[in-house]
């Protein structure tokens, strides 16, 4: 199960946000290196679930985080998803998104953030700023 094939939005209840099989972060993402000292941190509501994806490109790349079994828990129908921007990397961001795949074996997904995040003064901007050196905070909520 890829989060670009259309998986629905739906709602979930508390329940079955105990029982969530499987998830996946997805991100569309341009001029991320992957060398050590670029690296950005992922944390979905405060717990660190891994580095974001590189993408070497100046151009869009869908790319999608795995979470593990032990990060399912801190799913919640309210997700922050903060990603560190501590290094000197010109990058961009935009359409990021979670999916689950609940205990009866259904996918559903969190709405969309659509909104276009760039490094500043990078020849490649387009959309908001954020600044070096700060964090990126996305919500994303089920219904």
């Amino acid at each position: 199960m890829s989060v670009e094939e259309s998986v629905p939005l739906a709602s979930i209840s508390e329940d079955e946000l105990q029982n969530i099989r499987v998830a996946k972060l997805g991100v569309d993402v341009a001029g991320a290196n992957p060398e050590e000292q670029y690296h950005k941190p992922v944390f979905l509501n405060g717990q660190k679930v891994g580095l974001l994806p590189p993408n070497t490109i100046q151009s869009w790349q869908w790319l999608v985080m795995d979470l593990t079994p032990e990060q399912l828990r801190h799913i919640q129908r309210h997700n922050t998803i903060t990603i560190d921007h501590i290094r000197s990397d010109a990058w961009k961001i935009r359409q990021v998104v979670l999916a689950v795949q609940k205990e009866v074996g259904t996918w559903i997904k969190s709405a969309s953030f659509e909104k276009t995040y760039a490094s500043e003064g990078w020849d490649y901007f387009e959309g908001e700023a954020f600044p070096e050196g700060e964090q990126l905070e996305i919500e994303l909520d089920f219904r």
